[in-house]
């Protein structure tokens, strides 16, 4: 979207930043103008510049060391005002630990007691860990699928695919919700290529791998596949008005409902539009 057309020794055209390619090429403006080696001083500019203006910048430590960071900024949509968690990371010898359960709950608390009421995030549907605590766990809702949402990235967890991620919701004063039974329930790694999905059924289980990275180390193409069902699978079922309201750990299941009096617990969909 171009905002505006400054003439100087050249044309410059002012516009809002969406393209992901173009934004990889602001790394290059910013230590060029500030004449950086690296970005490790802007990223500390950032979280405290977010803590100065409303979001929250936490961190975990053991034995004095941090472990485990959590950051979140306000977000603003349709009206509506949020705490957008961007991230939560653990470091590698403390996976498993409980560290980032304990981060969301502290960046809850801070949330409820700074006027929020509603606090969102991205994850990847195909990661089991993050979907049994951001949705078995914490309790989180989705209804919004985003197809490539950072672009390419070549870190050992997003290393070869698309960033298709979901966007989850976590209401934070609305009670964790029971989760029904499927009446239906998909394999995305066993659907046929022409799958036809059953919108008559209220309540819709789909089951991912137990371990998509181990599986992309092994065979990308497969990935690849699976990666393209589950997006046409979730997506679609949010279009036809399901939500996803629970995981099943145990059966690494997403649950989906289309129950009208558990849907309107939570407030309008502001993240229907990109």
């Amino acid at each position: 979207m171009l905002l505006m057309v400054v003439k100087y020794h050249t044309m410059v055209e002012i516009e809002v930043l969406r393209n992901i390619d173009s934004a990889r090429e602001i790394t290059d403006v910013i230590k060029s103008a500030w004449g950086s080696v690296s970005l490790d001083q802007d990223i500390k500019d950032i979280f405290l510049a977010a803590n100065f203006n409303g979001g929250i910048s936490l961190v975990a430590r053991e034995h004095g060391k941090i472990k485990g960071i959590n950051f979140g900024f306000p977000g603003y949509r349709s009206g509506k005002l949020y705490l957008y968690s961007h991230l939560t990371g653990i470091a590698n010898d403390v996976k498993g630990s409980g560290i980032g359960y304990a981060l969301k709950i502290a960046q809850k608390n801070w949330a409820v007691e700074n006027g929020y009421d509603l606090i969102t995030w991205t994850f990847d549907p195909l990661m089991r860990v993050n979907a049994s605590l951001n949705i078995g766990k914490i309790g989180a809702i989705s209804r919004n699928y985003h197809f490539n949402f950072y672009g390419k990235l070549d870190d050992s967890l997003n290393f070869g695919l698309n960033t298709d991620r979901i966007l989850s919701e976590w209401w934070l004063n609305i009670p964790k919700l029971p989760v029904p039974v499927p009446h239906v329930i998909y394999n995305v790694a066993k659907v046929p290529d022409h799958f036809v999905l059953d919108y008559n059924e209220k309540n819709i289980g789909v089951e991912i791998p137990a371990d998509f990275l181990n599986l992309k180390k092994l065979d990308m193409e497969s990935a690849g596949q699976i990666q393209k069902t589950t997006g046409k699978i979730i997506s679609s079922l949010f279009t036809n008005g399901y939500i996803i309201c629970g995981f099943l750990k145990k059966n690494n299941m997403y649950v989906l409902t289309r129950n009208n009096s558990m849907k309107s617990n939570y407030g309008p969909n502001v993240f229907s539009q990109t």
